[in-house]
């Protein structure tokens, strides 16, 4: 199963295309609770350890600090992903990207809240290329579902 979160109000269920690929995926609402669940906001103290998966292609430098939602700093201890793979697609440079399933263990470096469905920033989600720009956090890029770490 795929969860896609929209803005637009679904009561009933319709197709859809999906991805570059294009194919056809039928969109039916989700339970309330999976909903409830994902825009829960998390807790976040200091040199706890956190779960980050991510729920799309990841884009970071990992060696140094990065943010979620683009306030709240963690250290990254640990990677787990199958390996990086180039992906592209119309008018957009190839990036060599973690793909989605990556599991970032997380360090938080202070504390707060932070949305559950958020994703990472690093300072380097604006690519330059050949003709302009590109956002990743804006194309949803380097989306992902942070979880708490159970001692």
């Amino acid at each position: 199963h795929i969860v896609l979160l929209v803005e637009d109000d679904i009561n009933k269920a319709f197709l859809s295309t999906v991805g570059g690929e294009r194919k056809y995926a039928k969109v039916k609402p989700a339970e309330d609770e999976l909903i409830n669940f994902l825009k829960e906001y998390v807790d976040i103290k200091r040199d706890k350890l956190y779960k980050f998966y991510s729920t799309t292609h990841l884009y970071a430098d990992l060696k140094s600090e990065i943010k979620l939602n683009g306030n709240i700093k963690f250290k990254v201890e640990w990677v787990y992903s199958l390996p990086p793979e180039w992906v592209s697609g119309y008018r957009k440079p190839f990036l060599y990207m973690l793909r989605p399933g990556t599991v970032l263990w997380l360090r938080a470096l202070e504390d707060g809240m932070c949305e559950r469905l958020c994703q990472v920033s690093s300072g380097s989600e604006v690519i330059k290329y050949n003709g302009g720009t590109k956002d990743l956090l804006k194309r949803g890029w380097n989306s992902g579902i942070l979880l708490e770490v159970e001692p």
